[in-house]
């Protein structure tokens, strides 16, 4: 890569696998990026069995996983089979991440790092005043707003860094700070903005991380910085169904973080995928490994993929677009399930990785115009993306760099200087 990449945070090394299926078999192609973004020389091909699976709603079935009816459960219903990951995904994701780990161990020998690099880091140099709200308050804050940037959407539409308040943002970056599960009816305080936004700046991005029912994660997380409410239901996410939808156009490619859970898939899938009239088009998974060098324990899987506790060292996010038309369909194939894999040391709990470089999500992203994401439950807000086109281009690098907006009750959460 170039010195004109980016200087966005990286999470340490990254595996990436890209993949296509021919003939019941899946291609994988396997690179390895290290933690300051230098390209090792691709790896040679290796094929995994995977018969081709055809997807439930293909057949016209209504098949809702997990048990009772899609409602909530009733006495009358009788439960449902369970799909395997396989059947929903197309592929067998434990295999495919066994084998993509394999090769990755064979391939890169260096040490795996959970510092993220950055050529320039802004520090303060004035004390921050008492009336400074923590962020461990703002939550509680939102009905008297003593931060001043609550329900206000805040852009840094220029190639400086500047502050606001406790938080340094970094180039064409913004966020909003509001409750995304306010209310079916209404749209989120401070949406507005955001929709404005979107009108001169397309989504060409969007990422959902929703906060699932997790009471474990939430007892573990009390008293921490990163601590994060997570939903008593998850039909409680069906709120955020209107506000997303005003962002996601016809070529917008739309990411959502899924637990390894079977009912939180089916959910994602045959619930708010429908909602949002998208197309299913496979899947990043993103493995966890271990930090260090590889001679001692580094780039290890953070738990065993088979495990008594069912953990999985994993997760997944489900990639769709908006369904064609018919006539925009008639006479074309069906094109083939996208499967990816990117690997790097996680950090914080629940923190992703940034999936939107070119060599990962980069090539399913709209190559005609500026990148620009928008990242729903988010709680960094990233330097806005440079697209692959522009940076091929010399000089018309500020025509086409795109901007990165974070939202949700903890949209900036990483960016405050602490």
């Amino acid at each position: 890569m170039g010195d004109d990449e980016d200087d966005r945070p990286r999470r340490g090394n990254l595996l990436f696998s890209g993949s296509t299926e021919v003939e019941g078999h899946t291609e994988v192609e396997i690179h390895v990026i290290d933690a300051l973004a230098s390209l090792i020389d691709a790896l040679p091909r290796v094929s995994l069995s995977s018969e081709p699976i055809r997807k439930p709603w293909d057949a016209g079935g209504n098949n809702h996983d997990g048990e009772g009816d899609s409602n909530g459960d009733s006495a009358n219903t009788p439960a449902r089979k369970r799909m395997k990951p396989e059947q929903r995904f197309g592929i067998n994701v434990d295999k495919m991440v066994d084998t993509a780990h394999a090769e990755l161990c064979r391939a890169w020998k260096g040490p795996w790092l959970t510092a993220r690099s950055m050529d320039k880091v802004h520090v303060r140099q004035d004390k921050i005043g008492s009336e400074t709200t923590p962020w461990a308050d703002l939550e509680a804050a939102q009905s008297h707003d003593e931060t001043g940037m609550i329900h206000k959407f805040v852009f840094n539409n220029s190639e400086q860094e500047y502050d606001v308040d406790r938080v340094t943002l970094a180039p064409r970056s913004g966020f909003l700070i509001t409750n995304l599960l306010r209310s079916q009816l209404q749209l989120p305080e401070g949406w507005i903005g955001v929709v404005e936004h979107a009108r001169q700046h397309p989504a060409s991005l969007v990422l959902v991380d929703p906060p699932y029912p997790n009471m474990s994660a939430s007892r573990l997380q009390q008293g921490k910085r990163e601590a994060y409410r997570t939903v008593d239901d998850l039909y409680d996410l069906w709120k955020m169904v209107p506000a997303v939808e005003t962002l996601i156009g016809q070529d917008t490619l739309v990411g959502c973080w899924v637990t390894n859970h079977a009912k939180v898939q089916a959910f994602v899938l045959e619930k708010l995928f429908d909602a949002w009239k998208l197309q299913h088009l496979g899947q990043l998974v993103w493995v966890k490994v271990t930090s260090g060098d590889a001679a001692e324990g580094g780039g290890q899987l953070v738990v065993p993929l088979q495990n008594r506790a069912g953990r999985k060292p994993y997760e997944i996010l489900l990639l769709g677009r908006r369904r064609p038309s018919a006539d925009e369909n008639k006479g074309k194939e069906k094109g083939a399930m996208v499967h990816m894999v990117a690997g790097s040391v996680p950090l914080d709990h629940s923190r992703k990785p940034d999936v939107t470089g070119a060599y990962v999500l980069g090539p399913m992203l709209p190559k005609e115009r500026p990148l620009n994401v928008y990242d729903i439950f988010g709680r960094t807000a990233l330097r806005g993306p440079v697209s692959n086109s522009a940076r091929d281009q010399k000089g018309v690098e500020g025509h086409t760099a795109g901007s990165f907006v974070s939202i949700g009750n903890q949209a900036c959460l990483f960016n405050e200087i602490v």
